[in-house]
């Protein structure tokens, strides 16, 4: 009898361990930003460094917006082919489009309409990393802020 609850004991001791061996692997895939194979039928999506620029208008600063952009890539698209040349020329690009628009808009009330930034930046994308590519913008986070 003894035995019996012996061998559960060490056995469920071996399967607590295994599982929590198991789940600092789990955290370091997340550092690393180690996907799970994609799913057919699912399209994958990019996030992109948050961005804050300034508004100018007559040579000061009246407001600052901040950015938080997600890529909806194409079906079929892997978030693998954004490599890290495409990110950063596509960051800079994104960051001359949206000192345009907020140039051409610094006097408005809102400098921000999320419809036209988002149209904008889906041709800028489409420019910078091929037609087909990108499905969508999508605006995860979105701030203007009076200075």
């Amino acid at each position: 009898m003894a035995t019996a609850g012996f061998r559960r004991t060490v056995l469920f001791a071996a399967l607590a361990s295994m599982t929590l061996g198991a789940m600092p692997a789990f955290a370091v895939d997340r550092e690393k930003g180690l996907k799970p194979p994609p799913v057919p039928g699912v399209p994958d999506f990019v996030d992109l460094e948050p961005i804050v620029l300034p508004v100018i208008e007559r040579n000061r600063v009246t407001r600052q917006i901040g950015i938080m952009l997600t890529l909806e890539l194409v079906d079929g698209q892997p978030a693998q082919a954004i490599d890290e040349e495409k990110r950063l020329r596509l960051m800079d690009a994104f960051v001359r489009e949206l000192h345009l628009i907020y140039s051409a808009r610094s006097t408005a009330e809102r400098v921000v309409d999320e419809n036209v930034l988002k149209q904008r930046l889906l041709r800028t994308a489409d420019g910078v990393l091929g037609k087909g590519v990108v499905h969508a913008i999508l605006v995860r986070r979105l701030v203007e802020q009076r200075g």
